[in-house]
């Protein structure tokens, strides 16, 4: 829950909105996927959007995922989330050495960064799947980070893949840096 309430606070520092609209919009379903009030009847707290926001189980272990490259208009972190969102994806996440190897095919030869659903913003060094709220490493201890990173300088609190003479590497970046982005699509 506190991640939540912290990663919440970062969408609205980005995205330019007030904690009321973000409040207004979450509990008149207004948003992207429609929120209902909680089991009581009650309005949904701001800090539990999260757990509305995700279009499929949270569970991805079991399924396959299909990787989209967009580079048509670069974005920061909190517009490429939404944008994937838009389309009824997520913002990609790299759980295993299969994730990265097809996350690496999707990217082919493109060299610069591509966001991806990693950050450490709601606890600085602890890094996550924004997506499914996993700590990276997760269960495998599986990471692709490049030698030295992450290495936090400056504002860098969102992960980023890039090919580098065709492996996968990952990189911390500020979150506000405009990017290509990578959303995933859950294959049942």
């Amino acid at each position: 829950m506190y991640r939540s309430a912290l990663f919440l606070a970062a969408v609205l520092l980005f995205s330019g909105i007030t904690a009321e609209e973000a409040s207004k919009n979450v509990t008149s379903g207004e948003s992207s996927k429609s929120v209902s009030p909680g089991d009581d009847g009650k309005a949904l707290n701001p800090a539990d959007v999260l757990d509305y926001l995700h279009p499929y189980p949270v569970d991805f272990l079991h399924k396959s995922k299909k990787y989209s490259l967009f580079c048509d208009n670069k974005v920061n972190y909190i517009t490429a989330w939404r944008k994937c969102m838009d389309i009824n994806q997520e913002l990609a996440t790299i759980e295993s050495a299969e994730d990265n190897l097809a996350f690496l095919a999707a990217v082919g030869s493109y060299t610069d960064y591509v966001l991806t659903s990693g950050t450490d913003l709601g606890k600085e060094g602890s890094w996550m799947w924004l997506v499914n709220q996993r700590q990276i490493p997760g269960w495998n201890q599986f990471s692709a980070w490049d030698n030295g990173e992450p290495n936090n300088q400056g504002p860098e609190d969102c992960l980023v893949g890039f090919n580098r003479d065709g492996v996968l590497y990952w990189n911390d970046i500020p979150c506000g840096n405009a990017y290509c982005y990578m959303c995933q699509e859950l294959i049942l």
